[in-house]
């Protein structure tokens, strides 16, 4: 009996001293406690002052260049729900705020009114705030199973569509030190909203003297093409018309996303981007002269 005893006692003993249950440096902190790092709470205290209650966790982005294993903080600030990450160093680099749909400015809203996905069943509404990049907002939206985010700019652009039914979260975004150069280097004082893995290699949205821009890298990180949204009646009448015969023979039940006026490796082209019934998106890339290049899925 007492060998019984002291086996059960040094079991115990070995699981509440395993490392990743301590809530200890190299651990997760327990929810609702105080982050172990002065550094981080003395940050997240001078940005949201006055906040009583936090819920901390640790997190790593996919990031496989981000080495950093963050402080994530659930907290209610300012009547808001808000997810902000810092730093192990208490550098703020993250945060999620959860919006009213009715609390967003009439630009943004006004753009979803006339979108493709104004039937689609908006669930959540969210502003992203990163480090060094501007504001961007992201509405959820459900329709025939799928969840989609729309993400718009601060000034009404749509920026991207991603299919969220992996129920994938948002993270900080590092910005490589080659695309901080070459966007500088072809748009002077630009602010980058956001960056992701696009069709050809990575895509990099950018605000300019308030005009919203869209650089594209191929592969190997080499400019591929910069594209900018315009109101579909100002592309070309061959353009609207290859556009239209194709959606008459493939495309029924799908809706106009965005057009884009497209200068792809140096020459004019034009980008529909549209999206079906079922959430199936694709891309239709169209010379200036009416020819119809190529539809792409989105992966």
């Amino acid at each position: 009996m007492q060998k019984e005893r002291f086996l059960i006692v040094a079991l115990l003993t070995f699981v509440f001293s395993f490392p990743g249950c301590t809530g200890e440096e190299g651990g997760v902190p327990p929810m609702g406690h105080t982050v172990s790092s002065e550094a981080v709470s003395a940050s997240f205290e001078a940005r949201f002052p006055g906040v009583e209650s936090v819920d901390w966790s640790r997190k790593r982005t996919p990031d496989l260049n981000d080495k950093e294993n963050y402080y994530v903080a659930d907290f209610n600030w300012n009547e808001q729900r808000l997810r902000a990450w810092f730093t192990e160093g208490g550098d703020w680099r993250f945060t999620l705020h959860d919006l009213d749909f009715d609390t967003l400015n009439d630009t943004i809203r006004k753009a979803f009114a006339v979108s493709a996905y104004t039937d689609w069943k908006l669930t959540c509404s969210h502003l992203l705030e990163r480090s060094g990049m501007g504001s961007l907002y992201a509405l959820c939206t459900w329709k025939n199973g799928t969840h989609l985010d729309v993400y718009y700019s601060e000034q009404g652009d749509l920026v991207k569509v991603v299919d969220r039914s992996g129920d994938e979260e948002e993270y900080p975004i590092r910005i490589p030190e080659h695309v901080s150069i070459l966007t500088n280097g072809i748009f002077h004082d630009a602010q980058i909203i956001d960056i992701w893995e696009g069709y050809w290699g990575l895509n990099i949205a950018l605000l300019q003297d308030g005009g919203y821009h869209l650089v594209l890298l191929d592969a190997q990180d080499r400019l591929l093409g910069v594209s900018h949204n315009i109101p579909e009646e100002e592309a070309p009448q061959p353009v609207r018309k290859a556009f239209k015969d194709y959606m008459a023979r493939n495309g029924k039940d799908c809706h106009v996303d965005s057009c884009q006026r497209f200068y792809f490796k140096g020459e004019s082209t034009y980008l529909y981007n549209f999206v079906s019934e079922q959430g199936h998106r694709r891309m239709a890339l169209i010379e200036a002269s009416g020819r119809l290049r190529c539809i792409m899925e989105y992966k």
